[in-house]
């Protein structure tokens, strides 16, 4: 809400060289986290959630014996020898086995309804002043408002050499990045001031044509380092052959890599639903956070190396007590290879391609179940895991097996008389077949899209048209930051006319996107996207 961001450039360009230096500045202004929110406000009414609870369990004993027995003695009586005849512990049960349908619940929502009397009111002024405490207040002191004012600095620079080397074409080029991370403990740990760190990188590429150009090579090298992380060199290959003035192949194989951002390392927010760690190692030392388990509402200071080295896969609810493996967060590195095809004729163009990519070191986030007290080494971790007292944590860190992708993708575009005909496809996936379960990889991409257009600038002298339609299959959307979920297969149709408007001097442009009106989802929680419809007026006086 009211989330601000700015970036400042200045930038120098001549046949030779580009260089650049820019900033960008972040400003969180009014952000809040909901869920954060919602316990605010619950906490701040007369007795807070201790007054709530009691207020609960009040109501609930007070109206649970007359689900028995309208006499409260008989119902007593009856009670307590269901218990000791039939070691009868759960209240539910109970109910079940004296004949009441419905178990306790009639008991339970009275119990409800007595207990939310104390809340606020919204739109009371009580309400009013919560809501406005708790969305001013970082929830690193007790709010739910993110306080972000990070930014980054850069710089770079590229320069054409092939003056001075004219048997090919040469490049050198830099760039360099300074972060720095400034949340106040909202967002990232940087409990104690900012947090800053850098990153440089350099790079050469060169290109050379071979055979009178029928042959296009082009091989580069590419150095990065990051501050608290060790340097990679990079190297790229690639080659472009024309078979004939219409035909061309091309084969690359391209290497890469790239460092844990600042969200993978620094990050450490309480989404509700669990707690998103960043594992860099200064961070994992700095992390600390109070949480409540659900035997009582003491809280626990849960520290980094609590969470690292004293943690359950989520299998311990199955009965595995295997301790997670966890360490500190480490750049990715990926191997690609694509071979492609193009044919450029008169009327007809067919681009086909495939590539394959092998991932080592694949940052993803992993899910952890940690206890709030006790050992994951002896029974007392397990303990605390079945009185409730643990809490989910989102750990960035790197799977130990290697993740693969591959792709398809294939285009045609034609001309058909008067009309303009294309059409794409593309294929990816994501091998999972050796990932934990525990990771969500992020992958966020359809297996297939396609996408179809006709076209036509040639019926008039004075008018066109496009038509579109584009289509993905439903896919799973991780995200550990937020909510994972199942996006819905869609089409989505676009449509355009254009005319002259020569009386004017000028032309007409009317359009839709997402012309069927049918709102469609892109992410979970991302909200629906409806449909454009715009007219555009062009003058050429």
């Amino acid at each position: 809400k009211n989330f601000g961001l700015q970036q400042h450039k200045l930038e120098y360009r001549s046949p030779r060289l580009t260089a650049r230096v820019y900033t960008t500045i972040e400003d969180s202004g009014n952000t809040h986290d909901m869920s954060a929110l919602g316990g605010r406000i619950a906490n701040a009414q007369p007795g807070g959630i201790l007054g709530w609870y009691g207020n609960y369990l009040n109501a609930y004993f007070n109206e649970l014996p007359g689900l028995v027995n309208p006499n409260p003695i008989t119902a007593l009586n009856t009670m307590v020898g269901a218990i000791v005849n039939n070691g009868i512990t759960d209240f539910n049960n109970l109910i079940s086995f004296i004949g009441k349908t419905g178990g306790d619940i009639p008991a339970h929502m009275a119990a409800r309804r007595i207990a939310d009397q104390n809340m606020l009111v919204p739109g009371s002024d009580a309400f009013k002043q919560a809501y406005y405490n708790s969305t001013t207040t970082a929830i690193s002191n007790g709010g739910a408002a993110i306080k972000d004012n990070s930014k980054s600095n850069s710089a770079e620079f590229n320069y054409n050499l092939g003056d001075l080397v004219p048997a090919f074409d040469l490049k050198v080029g830099a760039q360099y990045r300074q972060y720095i991370l400034r949340s106040n403990g909202s967002l990232f740990t940087d409990y104690d001031g900012p947090i800053k760190f850098n990153e440089l990188g350099v790079y050469t590429q060169v290109q050379k044509d071979l055979f009178e150009g029928a042959v296009k090579l082009t091989g580069s090298m590419r150095y990065d380092k990051s501050q608290f992380f060790d340097g990679s060199f990079t190297p790229r290959l690639g080659a472009l052959v024309f078979l004939s003035p219409q035909h061309n192949v091309r084969v690359s194989y391209q290497t890469g890599f790239q460092n844990p951002t600042s969200q993978d390392q620094y990050i450490g927010l309480d989404v509700g639903s669990g707690v998103l760690m960043g594992s860099s190692p200064d961070s994992i030392d700095r992390f600390r956070m109070n949480l409540v388990g659900q035997s009582s509402l003491t809280p626990y200071t849960v520290t980094g190396n609590m969470v690292m080295n004293n943690s359950y896969t989520t299998g311990v609810f199955n009965g595995d007590l295997t301790p997670a493996k966890l360490d500190p967060v480490e750049p990715q590195f990926v191997a690609s290879r694509e071979v492609g095809y193009r044919y450029n004729g008169k009327k007809v163009a067919v681009d086909v391609s495939a590539h394959w990519s092998k991932y080592t070191n694949f940052i993803a986030a992993k899910n952890v179940v940690t206890p709030l007290y006790g050992s994951v080494s002896d029974l007392s971790g397990a303990a605390a895991i079945a009185a409730g007292d643990f809490e989910f944590f989102s750990v960035d860190n790197n799977t130990d097996e290697e993740v693969n992708v591959m792709g398809l993708t294939a285009g045609l575009d034609s001309k058909i008389g008067k009309f303009d005909f294309s059409t794409s496809f593309s294929y990816a996936d994501l091998d999972r077949t050796y990932v934990d379960i525990d990771y969500e990889t992020g992958f966020n991409t359809p297996k297939v899209r396609t996408k179809f257009s006709i076209g036509s600038t040639e019926l008039t002298e004075k008018f066109s048209f496009n038509l579109n339609a584009r289509y993905h299959n439903s896919f799973m959307w991780e995200s550990s930051a937020f909510i994972d979920g199942m996006i819905p297969a869609n089409w989505v149709f676009d449509a355009q006319i254009g005319f002259d408007a020569p009386e004017l001097n000028g032309k007409f442009k009317i359009g839709a996107v997402n012309l069927s009106g049918n709102d469609y989802l892109v992410m979970p929680t991302g909200g629906m996207i409806g449909s454009q419809y715009y007219v555009q007026f062009t003058l050429n006086p």
